[in-house]
C-alpha cells in the first residue's frame, strides 16, 4: 500500500448507487485491498429509497476521507449516474465500477501503468469472471473491434483518460441497458479506443433478476443492435475502427522513456522487501521452487513483489497472489519498450531491499543500469542448470557474465558451482543452496495410493513407473516410450503412467502408437502438481531420463513420497540421488542410454525388494539432508545478512547507448525465442547453419562484455 499523503488523487473511481444495500460494503472491501491506494471514491446516489443504503453511504463518506457521496433528487439511471460523476472528477484518471462489482488488488494499478505509457490510447479494460447467478470467464474487449457491431464485447468496468468526456458522455436516454455498448461504438466512431490486459481483473456480478429491459430477451437484443448499427455502422465501415498501435522497437531509440512518478521518492529502502523478476509463473520446477520460495519468505515476514517478463499463460499466477498480491505481469501491460521505466517504477514505489533474479533474461540484461541506478540494493540470483545447447550454458553463463553486477549468487548444486566459477564467477559470490523439498507436506500417503492403484485397474503387486516433466527435448519423452517398449517384450505386470505437456507431445502420442503401447503406457497430459503428488503416491518408479538437469525438483519431491529413482548422471544429480535411492544413467549414445535404462528397469522389475528398499532409502536421504525448512532458513538468513552499500554512493547517469543496446538484446531474444518454439529440438541445426545469426550475436555479446567492463572498473 502506499502513503496517501504523497499521492495527489490521479485516479477517481466512479460508482453509481441505487439501493444497493450490504453488497455497497464488498465493493468497498475490493477497493480497501487495491495496491493503488491513492484514489477519490465518488458514489453517485441516484435517488435511493433504502435506508440500508442510504446509511452505508453516510457511514462511508463519514469514515473514509478517499470517499464523496453526491445525490440525485430523483433516480436518472446509471448513464446519468456515470456522467454526473465525471463532471465531479478531476483526476487524469477516471475508473467506472458499478455498486455490487468488485475488482482484483492490482487492477487499478494495473490500468494507471498501461495509460501512462501508452498515450495512443484512451482507455483500459480486463478479461471477466463472471460470479453470482452465472459463472463464466470472459476474454472479450477491443481487440474484438468490428465484432462490437454484432455484440457488446466490453463491460462499463475499464480506466478512461480525463479528456476524452471532453468529446462526448454517456447518453442518458438509454435508462434500460446496453448504455456501454453505445458508449463503445461512438467511441470508435470518434476515433478512441482502448486496451484489454489479458488477465481476470474484473468481477461482475450476475443476478437471477435483470432489471434491463434491452437485456431480458433475444429479439430485445436484435433491435437495440439494429439501432446502434443505424447510428454508427456506416462511419465505422467507412474508416474502420480504431486501430492504436503499441510502439515497437527501433534500433537507434533509446530502450523506454521514463514514467513520470506520482510522487517524490525519498530513495530509501523499505527493509524486509524484496523484488523479484522471473520469465514467468508456470508449472515448470523452477517456477514450483519459487512458489515454495516466496511462500516461506512472507511467513517469515519479507514483504515480496514479484514481475515476470515474458509472455505467458501465468498458470500458477494465483498460487503466487496467496502469497503476495503484488504480481505484476509486465508482458500483459504493453510494449517491452516500457519494461525498464516500470521496473523503476517498482524499484521507486516498493522501495525493495532487495533484488532476487531467477531465470529472467530481461533481468540479466537490465543488471548494468540496475547497478548504476541503485548500487545500495543488492542483487542476488538463483541458477538451476546449464543448459548446454542455449546462450553458451543459459542463465547460468549469464550469471557467471554478470558476477560484478551481483552481490550473491545460489547455485543448486555443488557441480554447478564449480562450473559458474570456470566461467568467470567471483567464487566468493557462489552459494550452493539446494533446493530441497518440504517433507513434512510431500509424503507417502497410502489412501492416496489405494484409490489411484484402483483407477488404474493396478494389483497391489504391480509396478507403477512414473514420469512427470514438460514433454520438451530436454526431458527426452520420446526415450521413455522406447525403453517402455523394450522392457514390455520381457515383463507383463507393471503399468506407466506419464504426466506433462509440451512440444513433444505429438512425437510422443506418435511413438506410442508405433509400439503398440495404449495398455501399457497412460498420458495424462499436464496436472496440478497436488495430482502429481497423487501419482507419485501410486508409483514405485519415478523415471526420468532428461539430456541435462541441475538436480530436478520432480526428484526430490519423488524421493520424499519413497520412490526408487531411474534418471539421468547428469548436472548435480548425484549429490542427492546416492546408490541407496536409485540408479543414475550415464550419458551416451541415444540407443546406448536406451538400452541401458531398459536394462536397469528390467533388474529393478525382477526384484520388488530392492524397489522398497531404494524407497525407504530415498525418504530417509531428503528428510535428513535436503528438507525445504533448511534451504528456507539459509536464504532467509545470507538475504538478512547481505552487505549493502553505503546509500550515499555516487551514482552515474546511464548512457542513452547502452539503453538502446537493451532494446536490441530484447529485439533479438524475441527472436531467438520465436526461432526455439518453432524449431524445438531441431534448433541447435539451425543455429549452426546460421552463420550470419551467429556472427551477430557473438559481436553483440562481445560489445556487452565491453561495457560490463567499463562499468565494473568504476
Amino acid at each position: 500500500m502506499y502513503n496517501k499523503a504523497e499521492y495527489n488523487n490521479l485516479i477517481t473511481v466512479i460508482t453509481p448507487v441505487y439501493n444497493t444495500g450490504i453488497l455497497l460494503y464488498e465493493t468497498y472491501a475490493s477497493l480497501q485491498k487495491q495496491t493503488w491506494d491513492d484514489f477519490l471514491w465518488i458514489l453517485v446516489n441516484d435517488g435511493s429509497d433504502d435506508n440500508e443504503t442510504n446509511n452505508i453511504l453516510e457511514h462511508l463518506s463519514k469514515t473514509d476521507k478517499r470517499v464523496e457521496v453526491i445525490r440525485h433528487g430523483e433516480n436518472r439511471g446509471l448513464p446519468a449516474s456515470r456522467n454526473t460523476g465525471i463532471q465531479q472528477a478531476k483526476s487524469r484518471y477516471l475508473f467506472f465500477l458499478d455498486a455490487d462489482d468488485l475488482i482484483h488488488p492490482t487492477f487499478l494499478e494495473k490500468a494507471y501503468l498501461f495509460l501512462e505509457t501508452h498515450t495512443e490510447y484512451k482507455f483500459v479494460n480486463s478479461w471477466v469472471v463472471g460470479f453470482g447467478a452465472q459463472q463464466y470467464n470472459w476474454t472479450g474487449g477491443f481487440h474484438d473491434r468490428e465484432l462490437f457491431l454484432k455484440e457488446n464485447r466490453n463491460t462499463s468496468c475499464f480506466m478512461s483518460r480525463r479528456e476524452v468526456f471532453g468529446s462526448f458522455r454517456f447518453d442518458e436516454t438509454m435508462r434500460n441497458g446496453c448504455e456501454d455498448w453505445d458508449f463503445w461504438l461512438q467511441a470508435a466512431s470518434l476515433n478512441f479506443w482502448g486496451y484489454t490486459i489479458p488477465e481476470y481483473l474484473f468481477y461482475y456480478r450476475r443476478t437471477l433478476n435483470n432489471n434491463w429491459e434491452a437485456l431480458q430477451n433475444p429479439a430485445r437484443l436484435v433491435i437495440m443492435k439494429d439501432m446502434l448499427n443505424a447510428k454508427y455502422a456506416a462511419i465505422l465501415k467507412e474508416r474502420g475502427f480504431p486501430q492504436p498501435q503499441q510502439l515497437q522497437y527501433e534500433f537507434g531509440k533509446i530502450a523506454s522513456p521514463s514514467i513520470s512518478l506520482p510522487f517524490t521518492s525519498t530513495g530509501e529502502s523499505i527493509p524486509g522487501t524484496i523484488l523479484c523478476l522471473f520469465p514467468w509463473l508456470e508449472m515448470g520446477g523452477a517456477d514450483l521452487f519459487n512458489l515454495r520460495l516466496i511462500k516461506e519468505l512472507s511467513n517469515k515476514g519479507w514483504r515480496i513483489i514479484v514481475l515476470t517478463t515474458l509472455e505467458s499463460k501465468q498458470a500458477l499466477s494465483r498460487a503466487f497472489e496467496d502469497s503476495t498480491a503484488h504480481v505484476f505481469h509486465l508482458a500483459n501491460l504493453g510494449s517491452t519498450i516500457y519494461y525498464s521505466a516500470w521496473v523503476r517504477y517498482f524499484l521507486e514505489t516498493r522501495k525493495p531491499d532487495t533484488i532476487f533474479l531467477s531465470n529472467s533474461m530481461y533481468g540479466y540484461y537490465l543488471l548494468p543500469w540496475l547497478k548504476i541506478q541503485y548500487p545500495h540494493i543488492p542483487v542476488v540470483d538463483y541458477v538451476h542448470c546449464v543448459d548446454p545447447g542455449w546462450y553458451n550454458g543459459g542463465y547460468p553463463f549469464f550469471s557467471a557474465t554478470y558476477t560484478n553486477c551481483l552481490d550473491k549468487s545460489f547455485v543448486s548444486s555443488k557441480e554447478l558451482g564449480g562450473w559458474c566459477i570456470e566461467m568467470g564467477a567471483d567464487s566468493s559470490k557462489v552459494e550452493t543452496c539446494y533446493i530441497n523439498v518440504d517433507t513434512q507436506r510431500v509424503k507417502r500417503d497410502p489412501d492416496k495410493r489405494e484409490a489411484i492403484r484402483k483407477q488404474l485397474n493396478l494389483k497391489a503387486d504391480s509396478c507403477l513407473i512414473l514420469y512427470v516433466a514438460r514433454l520438451t527435448a530436454q526431458k527426452q519423452p520420446g526415450m521413455v516410450a522406447d525403453v517402455i517398449a523394450k522392457i514390455n517384450n520381457v515383463h507383463c505386470d507393471f503399468k506407466c503412467v506419464i504426466i506433462g505437456d509440451g512440444p513433444e507431445h505429438s512425437a510422443l502420442v506418435n511413438s506410442i502408437k508405433k509400439h503398440k503401447l495404449g495398455d501399457r503406457l497412460l498420458l495424462l497430459g499436464s496436472q496440478d502438481n497436488d495430482v502429481v503428488l497423487d501419482y507419485m503416491d501410486a508409483a514405485d518408479i519415478f523415471f526420468l531420463p532428461s539430456l541435462y538437469e541441475g538436480i530436478a525438483l520432480s526428484i526430490y519431491e519423488a524421493m520424499s513420497k519413497s520412490l526408487a529413482i531411474v534418471g539421468a548422471d547428469t548436472g548435480g544429480q548425484k549429490e542427492l540421488v546416492t546408490e541407496a535411492c536409485g540408479i543414475l544413467v550415464k550419458q551416451a549414445t541415444k540407443e546406448k542410454e536406451s538400452d541401458e535404462y531398459a536394462r536397469v528397469l528390467s533388474d529393478l522389475l525382477n526384484s520388488p525388494e530392492t524397489i522398497s528398499r531404494m524407497g525407504k532409502a530415498s525418504r530417509f536421504r531428503v528428510e535428513e539432508k535436503f528438507s525445504s525448512s533448511q534451504m528456507i532458513s539459509q536464504i532467509h538468513m545470507t538475504l538478512l545478512n547481505i552487505k549493502r552499500q553505503d546509500n550515499n554512493t555516487t551514482t552515474a547517469n546511464i548512457s542513452d547507448e547502452y539503453m538502446v543496446l537493451l532494446n536490441r538484446l530484447q529485439y533479438l531474444e524475441k527472436n531467438n525465442d520465436e526461432l526455439y518454439a518453432k524449431t524445438n529440438s531441431r534448433i541447435f541445426r539451425v543455429l549452426q547453419k546460421n552463420k550470419r545469426t551467429v556472427n551477430k550475436a557473438r559481436k553483440l555479446y562481445h560489445k556487452m562484455k565491453g561495457m560490463l567492463d567499463k562499468i565494473s572498473a568504476r
